[in-house]
């Protein structure tokens, strides 16, 4: 999709999503933050679209477009160095797939040793996260739970089972993680 194309579709998702919001309600979420235009936006815990990332909230906002700015903290769930800086993400509050999982995730090594959370995704979501997936294929993606981004990510294949892995976490942080997704 060109650039253009994607602007003209952020800016009608910037629209119609909060009409959509109110039509349809917002059960469920987790935490309200505020817009770029001071508006409070609930974020239900799920996996959302990146549109802009930086050192600073003001690197990471995207001009006419609505999102959200939230703090990564990846010292927190992921393995990089304790002196690594905060960074920041302009979320799209609309283009996401709730985070509503089914049976107990799971966490694993993966073969260097490094934490893997497995989940699954109640199967009524499973197809929003594939047509996500394949919608969003190349692009940067974070992992919101309980109001705060626990990962983020480059989407590199269409989930076509609702099943995915969270790479990265420390062994804690997938605990904990997994922890949240079970309440």
């Amino acid at each position: 999709m060109k650039i253009k194309e994607k602007m003209i579709t952020a800016i009608s998702l910037a629209i119609l999503c909060p009409a959509m919001m109110l039509v349809f309600g917002c059960a469920n979420h987790a935490s309200a933050v505020a817009g770029t235009n001071g508006t409070p936006w609930v974020l239900q815990n799920g996996i959302y679209v990146v549109l802009g990332e930086g050192s600073t909230p003001e690197q990471a906002k995207v001009e006419g477009v609505q999102h959200v700015i939230l703090t990564y903290d990846r010292k927190k769930y992921t393995d990089v160095d304790q002196n690594e800086p905060l960074y920041y993400a302009a979320i799209d509050p609309c283009s996401y797939v709730p985070l509503v999982i089914e049976g107990k995730p799971q966490v694993q090594k993966d073969g260097r040793g490094k934490g893997v959370l497995l989940v699954s995704l109640e199967r009524k979501n499973a197809k929003k996260l594939e047509d996500f997936t394949r919608a969003y294929f190349g692009g940067r993606v974070a992992t919101i739970v309980d109001g705060e981004i626990v990962s983020m990510n480059k989407i590199r294949a269409v989930i076509v089972n609702g099943k995915f892995q969270m790479t990265r976490c420390t062994d804690n942080a997938c605990e904990i993680i997994r922890a949240k997704l079970m309440k």
